[in-house]
């Protein structure tokens, strides 16, 4: 611990201890711990004006002085017993009552507290008399108030036995309504009562003072205006006066509040007068005049920009612009008749006269600039000022400005922002133009009307966000308009953020040049200065060719594009884009560019970069494996490598580091998987996109620049890179072969023309020398695309892509991919073909044979019993036969097929020397199966043989036998398909599988597991088999039925199907026309039954094309044995329809009867009609069916369902229909058996639900949601979740009564009864949906759930709170919030079942994407639900704005039951409990307080609420867009600090806020004794990282939302000017902990804490936890280098710090002293000055009023600023050094010039000294000569031009012209009797002659000639003002009015070609806009030359009785 460390903490413990002595501190606040802000203590009650010293215990210290007195004692002498006077200065101030012995309370009265009641107060303080101030008279006071006070009675002797009303909270939430008085012994009325408080020398301005009601006090300006300050100017003799604006002085009551004259009267108290509420405690002023008044105007500028020159009583004047804003130019272009304006950046020429006004601080809401706050008329409080160095100059706009971005004279630029009226109220606003559809006519229009001739469009987004929540969106201008609003355009809400039209308007001189500079040394963002703005190139077109140029231009040897840090806002413009350079070029200005940037570079996060080099250049390589293709990824510079971080390291990422390697794609690998690197860590934080050509072009942080967490090398990012060429079987040595394929990945190559080369060019890309072919698909299915055909290699080819090959559009007709092996040598001894068989010692199984190193299996393909019988006999069997052994399992996959289509004569001793052995060339091969052999010890056995045993000759067990005995084949699934092959095999022609084991199982099973046919096979052995040994069987011996000539098949019932014949080749079904019960008789006799019954009409539905019903007219006499020979016709069936017949084996008639599956209580019906079950249609089938089918079933009641079916079970009843009195079936009407039952389709089937109590219908957990499920007596039947969807839970929810419902899954996993339920939406019960109403179908799984919801529910917050929204045709659309009110609330909750509501303001639940589909909601209070009150459906859109178009205008409620209540909760958001967003749940709502008026007494209260000692107060930031922390509660808290609970504070009350200005929430940080300090670490006292002490330690603070304005408020927080975010390295490491917080300041707070931000989080996100992301500053004191931030740089030009931002400093005068002065504050030894503008064109300003002259004593830069003209316009600059260096500066003069010096031929500018002074002061000898000369000319001329003036009194001519309402130009002039009485044409002049005038048409300017001072062009001629009649001017082709100073100066030129533009520049001309000031101007300066009596002088500024003539 230092010594420092430990006087500190001993202080500190002195303190706390002084602190604890006492209860109280001495002005009676509670002993607080030495934390707090000073002087955080109650004023001193009786001298308000009392300033606060000394108080750094929170009051305990505090001492009040007034000036040097103090008055500490003396605070509370004006208290008397119970009543004080607050804020008194001795006999007047606040009453305030100490009530209930507890506190003080000021006294509410509102307008009941009188002279009377004043008199009983005075009284109670010892005075004699009293009178009442008006209300509010001080101002707005918060603190603690009583009840409303009522009357006092007479006699009463104090105000406490006053009449108060307990049950009002008038005073609850307001601040103004106290009661007030003056007190007096005697009444002394001074002589003067009415008074201008202003200096000394000037009373015609300054604050107005009366004397009222015994008391000097003040006049409120709220309500103060011109014609106010007039009647009082006039009282006080002047002869007119404006209205001024002060600062309230403290103490001092406002006499008068509502004064309201109409400028008549001649005394202030002759004007109507009411009582206002004075609420921003402004003073009011005036200023008189005695002639002329005020006039604004612009002057040495443009049409609508300029100086700002003020004209007072005649005498011209100007206003500094020291902390001029845009705010103030506003005022001032609006007060000159334009609707907008700003700042003008560009310089202008200085004024004459006095400074009227500086320090002006409009808000842009001020009518004239005169109610600006200032710091006065006339008092300029800054000696920069006093020269007119610093005039204000403005930049007006009309209907359309630029803004957030610059202007000068030669360009503006910005954001497009249009003036809209509303039409029905004539309001006007200002609309952003969206970029949509705009073009580059627009942009022509926009800057035309700005008057300037050029414009370019820039990208979107780089001017901030707009502030406007309107735009002017389609635009379609023809580029000839003069005006943008008179193009055809739309308004609109809808326009994102950054989606607006932005262009740079200049003047044709504007150079279109531009520089190239880079953000650092060798590497980073380039740089483009052009039109004097810095700006960027577009990523679009940028490659290495271009980077490499700009490297050489830079003087480095070459360079590549390197990709820049991402960012999400822009600032700067984008100048260049699709830059094409050939490399050749010497700089970028030689290649192809465009200028014209698209709307999608400006979306773009990054722009063009570039890294350069010197020697060998970038590479990138892969190390830290055994594989080339894998490992640590590694980048060099000039050769020296170095590794990437893995943070962000992605798949993208990882794709173009193996693309550049030449690889086709990657994927990443993190943590240092292969090893840790060495050297530099270059890259870190990349962002590729996956389509950059090299690593160097993607995003990242910068070169050599990564995070902390890297510096070890634990964080080295590796690859793996995929190779071209693969094989299919991973590792082994073949396979299909697999291509890379760029947007495919891998793909297959087609196998037609691919042989033995291509497999070796193949092969040797895997390094392996040896390889063959095989052909083809031999390796199962892969589902991959061809990517490759036709392959052509010639052998010598490093990789098959160079091989000739059709790749763009592969076409394979066989659909075959080619595959090959690998070798990596001979195998040994040759060749070697031998098989075996794959089941080692096994008599059966599938062929292996060994090739080329590998075994591999045959294809079954042409594999025959002569194959199989030399495969066998190889084997040492007998003989042999094939099959096809089941190779579909994943086990066979990687097998190769080595051979097909084998051709074995049968007589060979090795299979080696069969014919067609041709390896790899299998063709087509199937992968389901291969060449199997079941050998065999016996001879002559061939086949496998096949019967049928304990059964008849047409069924029963089928036994196989494959040698020597027969054995029961098990039925493993098996289908009618190997039934059929079965029966074939027997001589049958078709069969079906009947139940296993039903003829018994046998005694032993054969080794055949699974038998897969297709139904045609003849041989079982033609089947796909699986062979195994050992195998058991569980399901039982195979059963089958055969048939002959006769089949049923299409169902699961042997005894029933659609009957089938054959023809001789095939089958056909049997047409059912004319078909009957005696036909099925034969047929089915002829099948082994007694007895057949029909049925019609494709019973099972609709069959297979293939299939033919040819069989027709089928008729039976039944005697015949066989269906055969019956007659039938072999033709079309013309019912289109077969039969289907039932074969019974004991008739026994119908034998109805009835069950449900798994005899449960619900489930589709099951009916038995002749032995045969099936299914009822559901046509018809209603509840009254179904109550018969549940009593038939011994229930009482049913309920109908259309129940899904996924059987073949058969329909075989319909058209039930029953009355549901019926006991059974049996009595119901129905269909007969054979008839048609009206169900083809078979999608459902008709279901119940039986119950012996009504069925209750949806069971819910809560009112309106829960469970999806049925109650059925005792039982629940629950709705599965899965494809149950909103119309599902619409229909379930209106069954209950709701309007509709949601779907959603519930609770976990149980039963599931009703299944994949399907409603079509417009059913009226549930029961109608059809479903799997089906016991069979229950399973377990995830429940539905459903929320059911009335035609109106709250959403995005909770049950009782949230946005109301309303249902309307199926759709939920949200209440606009127009009109709804608390009664709409109330509406709205009781329709939810609550009681009450309160509407809620401020868009709680943040953005919303719905639409509004409710307006101009109104109710009476009666109506039951809210669609019952006066409402629309759709909005008016009669006007051009309306209402309800932005997404936060809606209704919303919070309901409740009883009667509000104040209780409350707090709590704090943000998972600590220490700081955050103040929680504040009122009525079960959680939500927060709004944050207007939030400061630390109410954060001090609300901490201690919560178990603090103390608190801070702060905004909690709160992004616009979707927030859901509920409504602001309460707003505007005023604590005292001394309140033991929030609710004790003075606020809105609870559910009342209906505004939220700042739309922040209050926050707080709560503490003991810790509190919340800042720090810098990591550098010295003016640069560092940033750390908080917050928790008991100290942490740092993520950059994330840290930038410029952020390091602004932190360097003015320690006592800097203000300062940089820095991004640098820091000397020691940071904190542990680092927060992330979001701060949002406004670069106007005057710390921290003051601006709004986040709650104070530890960091999570990854890019935080980097500490190189720790926020960090570098404090200025004064000045800095243009060239970086601090000490990163220590050349550049000097920058100073004034008047609120940077400007350039002038060279003149500005010396090594200087520099070294200046490199000194930046933290450098020494330091040398440079000239000239060294940097050339610069984007800040230059400081022209003001030099830098410093002797080197001076303590600080700022003490050698100098108020001096900068005559060179160039700026300075320094070179700055870490040691001192050695020079000798001669003596400078600020008059020397730059010396041009030679050097090497070219001509350069030497640095302004030197030693020979002769030729100076001989140039000063002339210049003051040719001075002399000069002045005496001018004498002569002035004496000359006076004599003129006198002697002809007929040259001066003095015209105004008004513009009228049809367009013309109208004149008059009462001094030479001038007149135009009527728009004639003419003018009439007494005895002198006419003045004829051409009133404006469409293709003419107005003119006017005066004969009296032309003598020839009498149409064409200029008017002279003061040029003499014998000098006249000629236009020669040219209309023009021109009129001239008495110096010759052109005050107007009107010259105009005759489309109306202007001579030199082209622009349309404006005659009115341009005359209105030039000829006021000419009117003052000619008024002195003529007496006042000579005429009445019209005053230019009042305007004219003439309704036709504006005011100029």
């Amino acid at each position: 611990m230092t010594r420092n460390h430990a006087v500190g903490i001993f202080f500190l413990i002195v303190i706390l201890l002084l602190s604890k002595t006492s209860a109280e501190c001495p002005d009676g606040t509670p002993i607080a711990m030495c934390t707090v802000s000073p002087c955080d203590v109650t004023s001193c009650s009786c001298f308000t004006e009392a300033s606060c010293r000394n108080d750094n215990c929170g009051g305990c210290n505090a001492k009040f002085y007034i000036g040097t007195t103090e008055v500490t004692k003396n605070c509370d002498l004006c208290v008397k017993g119970k009543l004080r006077l607050f804020g008194s200065s001795g006999n007047d101030g606040v009453v305030e009552l100490f009530v209930n012995g507890e506190s003080w309370k000021k006294l509410c009265s509102a307008w009941k507290f009188g002279d009377d009641d004043a008199k009983i107060a005075c009284k109670e303080l010892g005075f004699n008399k009293g009178s009442s101030l008006p209300i509010a008279a001080y101002g707005p006071i918060g603190g603690h108030y009583t009840a409303p006070l009522t009357g006092c009675s007479a006699g009463v002797g104090s105000i406490l036995d006053c009449n108060f009303d307990q049950n009002s909270t008038l005073c609850l939430h307001q601040n103004v309504f106290y009661a007030s008085v003056v007190c007096a012994d005697e009444i002394q009325k001074p002589a003067v009562t009415d008074l201008i408080e202003g200096t000394s020398n000037n009373t015609y301005f300054g604050r107005v003072k009366l004397y009222r009601r015994n008391v000097w006090g003040q006049v409120c300006s709220s309500f103060w205006s011109d014609l106010d300050a007039a009647v009082f100017c006039r009282q006080m003799n002047y002869t007119g006066g404006f209205a001024l604006k002060y600062k309230g002085q403290s103490g001092i009551p406002f006499v008068k509040t509502g004064i309201n004259c109409n400028g008549t009267e001649y005394h202030i108290d002759n004007c109507q007068s009411q009582t206002q509420i004075c609420y921003d405690g402004y003073a009011a002023g005036v200023l008189c005049y005695k002639n002329t008044g005020l006039s604004l105007k612009l002057e040495d500028g443009g049409n609508t920009y300029g100086r700002v020159d003020v004209t007072f009583d005649g005498k011209s004047g100007t206003i500094c612009n020291i902390d001029w804003t845009d705010e103030d130019a506003d005022v001032v272009c609006r007060q000159l008749g334009y609707k907008s304006g700003t700042r003008y950046y560009g310089s202008v020429p200085s004024g004459n006269g006095d400074v009227y006004l500086s320090n002006l601080k409009c808000t842009s809401h001020e009518d004239t600039l005169l109610m600006c706050d200032s710091s006065g008329w006339g008092n300029v409080t800054n000696f920069n000022c006093l020269n007119h160095s610093n005039d204000a100059a403005v930049y007006c706009y009309d209907n359309v400005r630029l803004s957030g971005g610059r202007t000068n004279k030669n360009i503006s630029m910005g954001r497009i922002e249009v003036y809209q009226k509303i039409q029905t109220t004539g309001m006007g606003y200002w609309s952003t133009l969206c970029a949509e559809n705009f073009d580059q006519a627009d942009a022509d229009v926009v800057c035309r009307q700005l008057r300037y001739p050029r414009s370019k469009i820039l990208s979107t987004g780089i001017f901030g966000t707009t502030v406007y929540n309107s735009y002017t969106t389609s635009i379609n201008c023809t580029g000839k308009e003069d005006q943008v609003l008179v193009c055809p355009h739309m308004i609109s809400y809808r326009c994102k953020n950054y989606d607006y039209a932005s262009v740079i308007c200049m003047m044709e001189h504007v150079s279109d040049d531009y520089q190239i500079s880079l953000t650092k040394e060798y590497s980073g963002l380039v740089y483009v200065e052009q039109y004097g703005v810095y700006g960027t190139i577009c990523l679009e077109g940028w490659d290495d060719k271009d980077a490499d140029v700009v490297c050489r231009s830079l003087g480095f040897n070459g360079g590549k594009s390197f990709g820049t840090r991402q960012t999400y806002m822009r600032y700067d413009p984008i100048w260049l884009t699709e830059v094409d350079c050939k490399g050749t070029e010497k700089r970028i200005q030689d290649c192809m560019v465009k200028f014209d940037v698209t709307v999608a570079c400006g979306k773009m996060s990054s722009s063009a970069g570039v890294l350069c080099y010197n020697s060998s250049g970038l590479s990138t390589r892969i190390v830290g494996s055994t594989s080339a293709n894998q490992g640590r990824f590694e980048v060099s510079r000039d050769g020296k490598w170095g590794t990437v971080c893995d943070n962000s390291w992605s798949t993208f990422d990882a794709r173009v580091a193996c693309k550049e390697l030449g690889y086709p794609d990657g994927i990443s690998y993190l943590g240092s998987y292969h090893g840790p690197g060495t050297g530099p860590i270059y890259m870190d934080g990349l962002q590729c996109r996956g389509t950059e050509k090299a690593i160097f072009e993607c995003p990242n942080i910068g070169w050599n620049i990564s995070s902390p967490l890297c510096k070890d090398h634990s964080k080295d990012a590796g690859v793996f890179c995929f190779l071209w060429v693969t094989l299919s079987q991973g590792g082994s040595l073949y396979g299909a072969v697999q291509v890379w394929k760029e947007g495919t990945g891998y793909g297959e190559v087609c196998s037609e023309g691919f042989d033995d080369t291509d497999a070796k060019v193949v092969c040797g890309e895997m390094n392996y020398p040896l390889a063959i072919s095989l052909c083809c698909s031999s390796f199962s299915h892969w589902d991959l695309p061809f990517v490759m055909s036709n392959v052509r290699c010639n052998g010598d080819e490093k990789s098959i892509r160079y091989c000739q090959h059709e790749s763009e559009n592969p076409i394979c007709n066989s659909k075959t991919y080619a595959s090959v092996v690998c070798s990596t040598s001979m195998p040994p001894g040759g060749w070697t073909v031998r098989s075996m068989i794959g089941n080692v010692n096994q008599d059966f199984g599938f062929v292996q044979v060994s090739y080329f190193n590998h075994l591999g299996m045959i294809c079954s393909e042409g594999f025959d019993d002569k194959d199989a019988d030399v495969v066998c006999r190889e084997n040492s069997y007998v003989t042999g036969f094939a099959y096809k052994h089941n190779t579909s399992s994943r086990i066979y996959r990687h097998n190769i097929r080595w051979l097909s289509h084998v051709m074995c004569k049968g007589t060979e001793t090795s299979f080696s020397q069969c014919g067609n052995l041709k390896w790899g060339q299998t063709g087509l091969c199937s992968h389901l199966h291969a060449a199997g052999v079941f050998c065999v010890r016996t001879p002559d056995i061939t086949d496998i043989e096949v019967r049928l045993t304990n059964g008849t000759t047409v069924e029963g067990r089928v036994e196989l036998k494959i040698d020597t005995s027969w054995q029961s084949l098990c039925d493993s699934d098996l289908t009618n398909r190997e039934a059929s092959t079965l029966c074939r095999a027997q001589g049958f022609l078709d069969g079906v599988i009947l139940k296993p084991g039903k003829f018994g199982n046998g005694t032993s099973f054969i080794e055949i597991t699974s038998v897969n046919c297709t139904g045609n096979e003849t041989s079982i052995t033609d089947c796909i088999l699986d062979v195994s040994s050992g195998s058991t069987c569980t399901t039982g011996a195979t059963a089958i039925k055969c048939y002959t000539t006769v089949r049923l098949t299409g169902s699961d019932i042997v005894e029933y199907g659609r009957l089938e014949m054959f023809n001789g080749t095939g089958w056909d079904a049997v047409c059912d026309d004319e078909f009957d019960d005696t036909d099925a008789n034969v047929v089915c006799r002829y099948m082994g039954y007694t007895a057949g019954k029909y049925q019609c009409c494709s019973r099972l539905g609709r069959i297979s094309p293939s299939t033919r019903i040819a069989i027709t007219k089928f008729n039976c006499n039944g005697l015949e044995t066989k269906p055969q020979d019956c007659k039938f016709v072999n033709g079309t069936c013309r019912s289109g329809h077969y039969v289907t017949v039932l074969c019974i084996s004991t008739f026994r008639g119908e034998d109805l009867s009835v069950r449900l599956p798994l005899n449960s209580f619900y489930g589709p019906v099951e009916i038995r009609r002749f032995g045969l079950w099936g299914y009822i249609c559901d046509n018809h089938w209603t509840d009254n069916e179904a109550i018969v089918i549940c009593k038939h079933l011994g229930f009482q009641s049913g309920r109908a369902v259309r129940t899904k079916i996924g059987d073949r079970v058969p329909i075989i009843m319909g058209n039930v229909s029953c009355f549901g009195s019926e006991s059974n079936i049996d009595h119901c009407r129905r269909t007969l058996f054979g008839a048609d039952h009206g169900c083809f389709s078979r999608e459902t089937v008709a279901g119940v639900i039986c119950s012996n109590k009504p069925v209750d219908g949806i069971l819910f957990d809560n009112k309106d949601s829960g469970l999806a499920s049925i109650w059925v007596d005792d039982n629940i039947l629950v709705v599965d979740s899965m494809n149950f969807e909103n119309v599902d839970a619409k229909v379930l929810c209106k069954s209950k009564g709701f309007a509709g419902g949601t779907a959603s899954k519930f609770g976990g996993r149980q039963e599931i009864n009703i299944v994949d339920v399907s409603c079509a939406g417009n059913e009226i019960s549930f029961f109608e949906c059809k479903a799997f109403w089906d016991p069979r179908k229950s399973r377990t799984n995830m429940p539905a759930g459903v929320q059911c919801h009335r035609h109106v529910r709250l959403s995005s917050g909770a049950t009782h709170y949230g946005i109301v929204e309303v249902y309307q045709n199926d759709t939920w659309g949200t209440i606009c919030n127009k009109g709804f009110d608390k009664l709409e609330a109330n509406i709205v909750c009781k329709e939810l079942e609550f009681e009450r509501g309160i509407p809620l303001c401020c868009a709680p639940f943040g953005y919303i994407s719905s639409a509004h589909t409710v307006f101009d909601v109104e109710c009476t209070g009666s109506e039951s639900t809210i669609k019952s009150c006066n409402f629309q459906w759709t909005k008016d859109t009669t006007g051009a704005l309306t209402e309800c178009d932005v997404p936060w205008d809606y209704a919303s409620v919070l309901c409740y039951n009883g009667v509000s209540d104040n209780a409350y909760k707090l709590g704090i958001g943000g998972g600590t409990a220490y700081t955050g967003d103040l929680i504040f749940t009122y009525m079960k709502a959680p939500g927060r307080i709004c944050a207007d008026g939030w400061d630390d007494k109410a954060a001090r209260v609300v901490c201690r609420e919560l178990n603090y000692i103390h608190g801070i107060a702060y905004n909690h930031y709160v992004e616009e867009g979707p927030r859901t922390h509920g409504p602001y509660w309460t707003s505007n808290v005023q604590c005292t600090g001394t309140e033991a609970r929030l609710g004790d504070c003075t606020k809105t009350r609870y559910g009342s806020v209906d505004h939220c200005y700042t739309r922040h929430y209050a926050g707080v940080l709560c503490y003991n004794d810790e509190g919340l300090y800042y720090r810098l670490t990591g550098g010295d006292e003016r640069y560092g990282r940033i750390e908080v002490y917050l928790y008991d330690h100290w942490g740092s603070i993520c950059d994330t939302h840290w930038d410029q304005r952020e390091a602004h408020v932190y360097c003015k927080q320690i006592n800097y000017a203000t300062g940089d975010p820095y991004y640098g390295t820091y000397n020691s490491p940071g904190a542990r902990e680092v927060f992330e917080t979001h701060f949002e300041c406004s670069g106007k707070e005057s710390d921290l804490n003051a601006c709004p931000h986040g709650r104070w989080e530890t960091a999570t996100s990854q890019r935080c936890l980097i500490k190189d992301n720790n926020a960090g500053v570098f404090c200025y004191t004064s000045v800095k280098l243009h060239s970086g931030i601090g000490r990163e740089t220590s050349v550049g030009a000097v920058l100073l710090y004034k008047y609120n931002q940077w400007n350039l400093v002038c060279d003149d005068g500005f010396t090594d002293s200087s520099a070294k002065l200046v490199c000194q504050e930046l933290g450098f030894v020494d330091g040398k000055a440079t000239c000239c503008s060294t940097y050339g064109k610069l984007p800040w300003q230059l400081l022209t009023n003001h030099t830098i002259k410093c002797s080197g004593s001076e303590p600080d830069v700022i003490s050698c600023v100098l108020p001096e003209t900068c005559k060179s316009q160039m700026y300075a600059s320094v070179k700055c050094y870490d040691y001192t260096i050695q020079t000798t500066e001669p003596p400078r003069s600020s008059t020397i010039k730059p010396v041009t010096v030679i050097i090497d031929g070219t001509t350069g500018v030497s640095s302004r000294t030197g030693s020979n002074d002769t030729p100076i002061i001989i140039g000063v000898v002339i210049a003051v000569l040719v001075i002399i000369i000069i002045i005496i000319l001018v004498v002569i001329v002035v004496i000359k031009w006076q004599r003129n003036l006198n002697t002809n009194h007929e040259q001066f001519h003095n015209d105004i012209l008004e513009h009228a309402h049809d367009g013309s130009v109208r004149v008059q002039n009462p001094l030479h009797d001038i007149s135009q009485p009527e728009d004639t044409g003419t003018l009439t002049i007494s005895s002198t002659g006419v003045v004829s005038y051409l009133p404006k048409t469409e293709t003419n300017m107005a003119a006017i000639s005066n004969p009296t001072y032309a003598k020839s062009e009498p149409i064409r001629t200029i008017i002279n003002v003061s040029k003499s009649d014998t000098n006249p001017y000629s236009e020669n082709e040219y209309d023009s009015l021109e009129f001239r100073n008495k110096d010759q100066t052109i005050i107007y030129d009107n010259k105009v070609n005759e489309d109306n533009t202007d001579i030199d520049t082209n622009i349309p001309h404006d005659i009115n806009t341009n005359l209105r000031l030039s000829l006021a101007e000419a009117a003052e300066i000619h008024s002195p030359d003529h007496n006042e009596e000579e005429f009445d002088w019209p005053d230019p500024r009042k305007g004219s009785d003439d309704d036709k003539r504006t005011e100029l």
